[in-house]
């Protein structure tokens, strides 16, 4: 997504320390707040070692994302942002969201699954395409060889009758 907004018409200027680092908070371009959410993606989802936050460090986060968001453009989701923040999870909802989650996590598993055994069909199918393609270009080739010794006895044939 970031590759997208960074490189699709109108294109974004690059912030001062580049798409992959935090940019300073003075910096309020559209640049700085697409390297902003990329680094805060990064470091909450991709690069988390364990997804503990201290609450000083969250409240940061989270408003600078919503600065991010809202120097974008974006009010509704700013707006949605604010909403999910004052949100309390009773313990049933926290139970459907986990639930929700394994129920998510096994079907990527089962769509890995079919994508695996789709690409071993496939490999296994070109396989057998070449596999056929050289059977019938080697029969061909015998082929031609047999119509050569045949010409050439064909030939020798007439040549002994002329003699």
């Amino acid at each position: 997504m970031v590759c997208l907004l960074r490189n699709l018409p109108p294109t974004v200027s690059k912030p001062v320390k580049g798409f992959d680092a935090l940019p300073l908070p003075i910096d309020i371009s559209d640049g700085a707040h697409i390297a902003r959410i990329k680094y805060y993606k990064n470091v909450l989802v991709s690069h988390s070692k364990d997804g503990i936050l201290t609450d000083t460090l969250y409240k940061t986060i989270w408003c600078d994302l919503e600065k991010a968001i809202g120097g974008l453009g974006n009010h509704q989701d700013v707006k949605d942002a604010a909403d999910a923040k004052s949100i309390v999870l009773d313990y049933e909802s926290v139970k459907k969201l986990v639930n929700q989650h394994e129920i998510l996590y096994q079907r990527l598993e089962d769509h890995d699954t079919k994508i695996t055994k789709l690409d071993t069909e496939y490999v296994q199918q070109h396989r057998k395409r070449e596999n056929d393609h050289a059977k019938q270009e080697y029969k061909q080739y015998v082929q031609s060889i047999k119509m050569s010794k045949l010409d050439a006895s064909v030939e020798n044939m007439k040549t002994g009758n002329e003699r």
